[in-house]
């Protein structure tokens, strides 16, 4: 696998150079509803991105059940959301995360989602939402959805 070249998520190697917050990582935070090998598959698969990449800012995720998602107008369920904060970054973002699996609906897909949406925030941390154009913001979340969620379950081994 070919890495990103020219991403925007920070190594963990540099993280010195990125010290904006005195509140950075991630936090977790699981629906009660969520069974709990879904809740260690998914601990286990935020510690690795953990060890890999920095987050300057605090981000608090959510994984809720699938139920509990809609679109803006009601009808259809999205597989998740990124709330971000003032352009000042006083505000700490979350992540909701929809993660009900079902025959439709696997872990897989649910570290797809999270990374989609954890490139949302590197994102906003870089201010590309107002210099970059809709299609190109989702390519890209689209490109490392791809690339972190294949080299996690490839370096552990993980078959569907």
């Amino acid at each position: 696998m070919k890495k990103i070249d020219g991403g925007i998520w920070i190594d963990y190697e540099f993280k010195n150079e990125y010290q904006d917050s005195s509140l950075n990582g991630l936090v977790l935070n699981f629906s009660k509803e969520l069974k709990r090998e879904f809740i260690v598959k998914i601990t286990r698969f935020i510690d690795y991105l953990q060890t890999k990449y920095y987050f300057p800012i605090r981000c608090n995720l959510y994984f809720e059940n699938v139920r509990n998602f809609f679109s803006l107008y009601g009808k259809r369920k999205t597989k998740g959301i990124f709330l971000f904060g003032d352009a000042e970054k006083k505000t700490f973002p979350s992540i909701y995360v929809s993660c009900k699996i079902t025959s439709h609906w696997s872990i897989e897909d649910v570290y797809y989602s999270t990374v989609k949406l954890l490139t949302y925030y590197f994102q906003w941390y870089f201010f590309q939402e107002n210099s970059r154009t809709n299609r190109s913001l989702e390519i890209e979340a689209t490109k490392y959805a791809n690339y972190l969620v294949n080299i996690f379950l490839y370096e552990n081994n993980i078959n569907n």
